[in-house]
C-alpha cells in the first residue's frame, strides 16, 4: 500500500520587516487516490465519504478548480481535469499522492495540501492548494524541475494568505516526495526580497488503525490546532508592530481564486469580501 501517515516538523521564519520565528510538529495523511477504497476498508478509524475519527470527502478539495469534472466525480478525476486546464498530457496511468490533514471528528482545515502526480514513474507536477482562515482556495501549478524528482515554480501570489504579508507578492515552491519522504519549502517574496521561509519536512509511518489512534492523542484535534496556531502566532505579530492589511484593503490584488458558497464565483472570478 503507497498510503502512509506523514509525520513532519514545520519551521516558519519571517525575515522581514521583523524577524519572528516558530516551528512545531504535524502530520499529514498522504494518500494515493486509487487506493481509497481499499484503505478505507482496511481501516477502523478512516473513512471515505461518510463519518469517522479520520475521514476524507471528495468535496474538501479542488472545490473550485476543476469546474468541468461532472457532478459526484471522485478527487482522482478532478485531478485529472485540473492537470488538462494546465495542458498537461495524461496517460491511462495517472498516480495521486494527497498529502493534506483529513477531517478529524469532521473537522477540517488544511492551510495547505499538496498532489504529487504522475504517470507511471513520469513525473507531470505537483498542485499546492492554499486555504486562508475566510476558507478562501487557490491552486498553483508546479511543474517539475531539471533533475525530474522535485517540483519547483516561483509564481505570483495574488491571494491573501495573511494580514501581514501583500497581496502582490510571489510564492517560491520547491517540493519534493520521494522515498516516503516529504520536503516542501515554500518561500514568499515581496518586491523581489525574501519575506517569509517555511519548510515542511519528513517522513512517512504505517498507516494503521494503532497509529492513527496514536497520533489522535498525539496531535488531538489538529485542525484546530492548527487554525489556533495561526491566530496565536498573528497576535504575535501584532504585538510586534509589523505592518499590516485588511482583506479589503488588498481587494483588487486577490484574482483567480475561489470562496464556496459565494453565488456566481467560480474560480478564476475571485469573490472577495468587501
Amino acid at each position: 500500500m503507497n498510503s502512509a501517515l506523514l509525520e513532519c516538523h514545520v519551521l516558519h521564519h519571517r525575515v522581514r520587516p521583523r524577524e519572528h520565528r516558530f516551528a512545531n510538529q504535524i502530520f499529514f495523511l498522504a494518500l494515493d487516490l486509487s487506493e481509497l477504497d481499499t484503505v478505507s476498508k482496511r481501516l477502523s478509524f478512516f473513512s471515505c465519504n461518510r463519518r469517522n475519527l479520520y475521514s476524507f470527502r471528495d468535496t474538501d478539495f479542488l472545490i473550485g478548480s476543476a469546474q468541468a469534472a461532472p457532478p459526484g466525480a471522485s478527487l482522482l478525476d478532478k485531478v485529472r481535469v485540473h492537470l488538462q486546464a494546465q495542458q498537461v498530457e495524461v496517460g491511462k496511468s495517472l498516480r495521486v499522492v494527497l498529502v493534506a490533514i483529513p477531517r478529524i471528528v469532521g473537522y477540517l482545515f488544511n492551510p495547505v495540501c499538496f498532489y504529487f502526480c504522475h504517470d507511471g514513474d513520469r513525473p507531470l507536477g505537483a498542485v499546492a492548494e492554499v486555504t486562508n482562515t475566510f476558507r478562501e482556495v487557490k491552486t498553483f501549478w508546479i511543474p517539475p524541475a531539471a533533475d525530474g524528482i522535485r517540483f519547483k515554480a516561483r509564481l505570483p501570489k495574488e491571494f491573501y494568505v495573511s494580514p501581514f504579508t501583500e497581496c502582490d507578492g510571489e510564492f517560491a515552491f520547491s517540493l519534493r516526495y520521494e522515498n516516503r519522504q516529504l520536503s516542501a519549502r515554500i518561500d514568499e517574496y515581496e518586491g523581489g526580497k525574501m519575506v517569509v521561509h517555511t519548510v515542511v519536512a519528513g517522513q512517512t509511518r504505517a498507516l494503521t488503525d494503532r497509529n492513527l489512534a496514536f497520533y489522535a492523542v498525539k496531535y488531538p484535534l489538529l485542525g484546530m490546532q492548527v487554525m489556533a496556531r495561526i491566530h496565536t502566532q498573528a497576535l504575535r505579530l501584532y504585538w510586534k508592530r509589523v505592518p499590516w492589511w485588511r482583506k479589503k484593503d488588498q481587494a483588487a490584488l486577490q484574482k483567480n481564486f475561489y470562496r464556496p458558497g459565494v453565488v456566481d464565483s467560480p474560480a478564476g472570478t475571485g469573490a472577495i469580501d468587501r
